[in-house]
């Protein structure tokens, strides 16, 4: 798996960054499971359909918008993935 999260991780520091508004801030968790790269899987839900939210019955990594009393992005990427989908 090392060599998965490592080709994951070349790929996501080869792309550009961009910055939200400070009230619009998010958090996503990358969750891997595996032994090695022919088996990784990854952890994806697919969004509630709502006709006022554009990104609406996608498909993404499980994650949030930053709240108040969260401490960091690693705790937003926490608190969001146990409530989207029970995993701790």
């Amino acid at each position: 798996m090392t060599t998965t999260i490592s080709t994951l991780e070349t790929a996501l520091n080869q792309r550009s960054r961009s910055t939200l508004e400070a009230d619009r801030r998010a958090s996503v968790a990358v969750v891997l499971e595996g032994q090695d790269s022919h088996e990784t899987k990854v952890l994806l839900i697919e969004r509630t359909t709502r006709p006022d939210d554009p990104w609406s019955g996608q498909i993404a990594f499980p994650g949030g918008r930053v709240d108040p009393d969260d401490v960091d992005p690693k705790n937003v990427a926490i608190r969001e993935t146990s409530e989207e989908v029970g995993l701790d």
